[in-house]
């Protein structure tokens, strides 16, 4: 027997169950939906000399430091503004890693609130070295 799990997804790191009343709920099992969240990496083809085998990577060049954590920040605004739309006797699966754990609102905000802390003292950190 298969068990469901009803989600909606509130946004990257966290999905909540639908109320009762939603008009279409879409039956994914849990399995489909780790599946669903996994980041789908892309990798270079390999290639073979005619003397040996060898495999190439391309990696794409390295991006600002500076650009990724704001659009981390920028990702967690969005989180802790979603968070604070939803009612607070909703709970919310936080993902850790490959896993989501159940939580409350105010909890998975506070989360939220502490990792975007940090992203702004790294990034006044590093405007600081500069």
């Amino acid at each position: 027997m298969t068990s469901y799990f009803y989600p909606t997804k509130v946004s990257t790191r966290f999905w909540t169950r639908p109320n009762r009343l939603a008009e279409a709920q879409i039956r994914i099992p849990f399995g489909e939906l780790m599946n669903l969240t996994k980041k789908h990496t892309t990798t270079a083809m390999a290639t073979s000399s005619s003397a040996s085998s060898t495999t190439t990577t391309t990696t794409p060049p390295m991006a600002d430091p500076t650009q990724s954590l704001l659009k981390q920040a920028r990702s967690h605004e969005v989180s802790i503004a979603e968070l604070s739309a939803i009612s607070s006797s909703r709970t919310v699966y936080q993902k850790n890693g490959n896993i989501f754990f159940r939580t409350s609102v105010q909890q998975a905000t506070a989360s939220e609130k502490k990792q975007l802390d940090m992203l702004k003292a790294k990034l006044q950190k590093q405007d600081l070295v500069k």
